[in-house]
């Protein structure tokens, strides 16, 4: 609706009630079923820049909030982050000015402190965003170099794509939305990247390699939930995306359940066990039908 009528000349009643709904979102995310999912967020971006002027402007309010929350999952920072520059570049609102501002989270996001359970996360949203604060673009299509083990498992699962079927003339693309879905730190581009393998046909293939992503990754719950997430909005239900899901659902249950003495549970553990269950939701509910693939692993039995 708002992109629809955001600039109708009878859209006041409709900024009231997003401009509510928006600023009444941080209280309500401890009573949310997914609170990672930053939907809210993705609504805040939308919204014109003349219902928030400079001189009052409740979306950056909300956006600057949510991005120094400690509370807020990686998604949401990233998002929220991410989303001040790009309104500051789209909607010319001082791009300087912002550009300091962020830079100023940049040492929050890199102190391990700041999320014991997943500091990686927050480096790679520092290093992304102070990338393309640099370069002065809305959002990353290269990615910094950094001595990470984790990336170096994730281009390797985009790599796989060449032996899943994927037609030369789509290979280099397809690799490259892969990418985004992981490695983008603002959700509404990762959104955008799964909707172009859908449509292009290619959700079979990178399901696969997002599979073969969650069980190559035993490191880090922050990468391992962006990719369950792409697979739920992928929405291929085979023996594989299946096996995947509920083995990962079980691993976080299970890490819920005994966590190592005289030690909290991680929030990411939390977290991918929402996305986890989530994701099944979206890929097995009563109407989907599961597809089987013939292959080398159609004859291994997958858990329900």
């Amino acid at each position: 609706m708002v992109q629809i009528r955001g600039d109708s000349d009878d859209s006041r009643d409709l900024m009231v009630w997003v401009r509510q709904l928006v600023r009444d979102s941080g209280s309500m995310r401890a009573q949310s079923l997914n609170p990672g999912a930053c939907l809210d967020l993705e609504l805040a971006l939308a919204v014109p820049a003349a219902w928030s002027p400079r001189d009052g402007d409740w979306v950056g309010e909300v956006l600057r909030a949510r991005a120094r929350s400690r509370d807020a999952t990686i998604r949401e920072r990233g998002t929220a982050a991410l989303g001040l520059w790009q309104r500051a570049l789209e909607q010319d609102r001082d791009v300087d000015a912002m550009a300091g501002e962020l830079r100023g989270l940049i040492p929050e996001f890199q102190d391990p402190k700041s999320r014991p359970d997943a500091p990686a996360g927050l480096r790679w949203l520092a290093a992304t965003l102070q990338q393309v604060i640099g370069r002065k673009e809305p959002a990353c299509n290269e990615w910094p170099d950094l001595d990470e083990p984790w990336l170096g498992r994730v281009h390797e699962a985009a790599g796989e794509l060449d032996d899943f079927g994927v037609a030369d003339h789509l290979r280099d693309a397809t690799k490259k939305l892969f990418l985004h879905m992981i490695l983008q730190p603002a959700a509404l581009y990762r959104r955008h990247a799964i909707e172009t393998v859908v449509t292009g046909g290619m959700a079979a293939p990178v399901s696969r390699a997002l599979g073969l992503l969650i069980r190559n990754e035993p490191e880090q719950a922050w990468i391992r939930i962006r990719a369950q997430a792409a697979l739920g909005a992928l929405q291929k239900p085979n023996q594989w995306v299946e096996a995947d899901l509920a083995r990962s659902a079980l691993n976080s249950y299970k890490s819920l359940t005994s966590p190592p003495a005289g030690e909290g549970v991680p929030r990411t553990d939390t977290n991918e066990l929402h996305t986890c269950l989530f994701a099944i939701g979206d890929c097995f509910t009563a109407r989907q039908k599961r597809e089987t693939t013939p292959g080398p692993c159609a004859s291994a039995s997958a858990p329900s």
